[in-house]
């Protein structure tokens, strides 16, 4: 009888990732048949490391965003956050690859602090207070670079998106380090407690004696700092510093976050929904322009996504 319980326990959680992740998955597969089938260069190397590679970035900032959507917020400036990254690394060039690294990271997560400290003690909606963070964001990438696109990277900096480790290329596993990273944070600590709790009930929270104002701070700090990551890889890949590197990339990180599940009025949701769901943008993105369908109509068809996402999401909950 002593290991009833944690066989139970162990069946319990598989049910709940078959009913939260198992339709993506499947959903994933079909798709990625479906697109095999209709365009045979669909599963060469070059594309699905394409999709691998495109997916580490906008994966980056899709975890953020999954933080942030948990606690019944919105950050609508990680898109921006990408361009300042881009910008600080690069400038930062000739001081190595670790300081340039470090000021884009550092910079990204103190506008972040900003865009918690507005929302959680200044109690501004953070639509709007992520809103005018993203138009402050812009101003300082393209201010910083003078409109202008920032070459001259060193060749250990092209590393980080150039290297590769078992014949997978670094930005995948940066990803994957990052989606387990988030994983636990949010399932096996008290810190991911306190941000179900906040997005769930925060009154609630409140009285049980969880600090929603520092929850919300860290969380806007840290979406940023995985922005910035995103940022890092695209000036290594590029081999320049763009300041409007991200543009839209939020719109592409909320999308992803949506179809995986993860409720817009907060409290639930988890990164295996949003791997899936960066996984199945990825690969629509890909086939897409493989057929030759138009960049405009990606974005048509990246918004019908998003409202039925939402929809279906919000017949489950009631």
């Amino acid at each position: 009888m002593k290991f009833a319980l944690p066989a139970t326990k162990r069946s319990e959680r598989f049910k709940r990732f078959l009913i939260e992740g198992g339709y993506l998955l499947l959903i994933l597969i079909v798709i990625l048949i479906a697109f095999g089938i209709a365009s045979p260069f669909f599963f060469s190397a070059t594309t699905l490391t394409n999709i691998l590679l495109q997916s580490s970035m906008i994966g980056c900032i899709a975890l953020g965003e999954t933080l942030v959507i948990i606690t019944a917020g919105i950050d609508l400036s990680l898109g921006a956050m990408v361009g300042v990254a881009a910008v600080v690394s690069a400038l930062a060039q000739p001081y190595g690859t670790f300081v340039a690294c470090s000021l884009a990271l550092i910079t990204c997560a103190m506008l972040g602090l900003v865009s918690g400290l507005l929302t959680a003690k200044g109690k501004v909606p953070p639509f709007i207070v992520t809103l005018a963070m993203m138009g402050i964001a812009q101003s300082i990438a393209l201010v910083l670079s003078n409109g202008q696109i920032i070459s001259g990277t060193t060749s250990s900096f092209r590393q980080i998106a150039s290297s590769t480790f078992l014949g997978i290329q670094t930005p995948v596993w940066i990803f994957a380090a990052l989606c387990f990273a988030v994983w636990f944070y949010l399932k096996k600590t008290r810190f991911g407690y306190a941000q179900y709790a906040t997005g769930g009930n925060p009154q609630t929270a409140c009285l049980s004696g969880i600090d929603t104002g520092s929850v919300l701070i860290s969380v806007y700090a840290i979406a940023a700092a995985l922005a910035a990551i995103a940022g890092i890889i695209y000036t290594s890949r590029m081999t320049v510093g763009q300041p409007n590197a991200g543009t839209g990339y939020e719109m592409y990180g909320i999308a992803a976050v949506v179809i995986g599940g993860t409720s817009m009025s907060g409290g639930k949701g988890g990164v295996t929904g949003t791997i899936l769901g960066v996984l199945i943008l990825g690969a629509l993105s890909t086939f897409l322009n493989l057929i030759g369908i138009t960049p405009f109509v990606h974005e048509a068809l990246r918004g019908v996504i998003i409202l039925l996402a939402v929809y279906f999401n919000m017949r489950q909950e009631r």
